[in-house]
């Protein structure tokens, strides 16, 4: 019999309403202001290949926050087994908040 407080085994699924909640914390970049950035840095044909943008927060000054930015693109070409996933362009920027503007600062 086990205990009323005892821990479920690795085999025991979790239900639904015990799974943890993750909350979005933290600084973010509006969707708008980098669609923009995005469409003024890539191509057309880079463009159709994005499959995922990952924005990754770095450090904050003042005014300004340091952002990497991975553009995912998926290339699914008939020689290969299974579609290939790889970064596509990778950007280090900064992003004023007063004036909502993101600089590509990548070397």
């Amino acid at each position: 019999m086990p205990l009323a407080n005892a821990r479920p085994s690795k085999l025991t699924p979790i239900r639904e309403d015990e799974k943890p909640v993750k909350k979005d914390v933290g600084p973010h970049i509006p969707s708008e202001v980098l669609t923009k950035f995005l469409e003024e840095k890539l191509t057309l044909g880079e463009a159709a290949k994005i499959n995922q943008v990952a924005r990754h927060y770095l450090w904050n000054e003042i005014n300004t926050e340091y952002w990497r930015i991975n553009v995912w693109a998926k290339d699914s070409s008939a020689k290969s087994f299974c579609p290939s996933r790889y970064v596509l362009r990778s950007f280090f920027v900064c992003y004023d908040r007063e004036f909502s503007v993101i600089t590509d600062k990548t070397i």
